[in-house]
């Protein structure tokens, strides 16, 4: 049985043999094999995507509070679960333990990014 590196190959070496353009773009190679139904994209591929574009989308959801600024709806924290490193979501009025951890971490990470940026601009 092949592996799906292996597939991939013959996959790549069928587009050629069919006389496509070569060489060819992975875009062009894949759309390709698409539209012939001879590849398929692995369930862990298609969840990490869609979680991708969730997070992504959690991360850009702002409503306007009482006070007219613009604010974020949700927010992430890297928490421990089962011992492993997992990152939750929850909304702006999770509890507070939830949040500050939230609010914490993002803290560490500007401010790590300006400790990086005067280490840059000092070089």
């Amino acid at each position: 049985m092949q592996t799906r590196r292996e597939r991939n190959i013959s996959l790549i070496n069928e587009y050629i043999a069919s006389g496509k353009s070569w060489p060819a773009e992975p875009n062009t190679m894949a759309r390709w094999a698409l539209n012939k139904q001879n590849w398929e994209p692995r369930v862990e591929s298609l969840i990490k995507q869609a979680a991708e574009e969730f997070a992504d989308a959690m991360r850009n959801e702002y409503f306007i509070d009482p006070q007219g600024r613009t604010v974020r709806v949700k927010h992430a924290a890297r928490v421990m679960r089962d011992g492993k490193q997992v990152t939750l979501w929850g909304d702006w009025n999770s509890s507070p333990e939830f949040m500050a951890v939230s609010y914490a971490q993002r803290r560490r990470l500007i401010v790590g990014g300006c400790d990086r940026l005067k280490l840059d601009v000092d070089s």
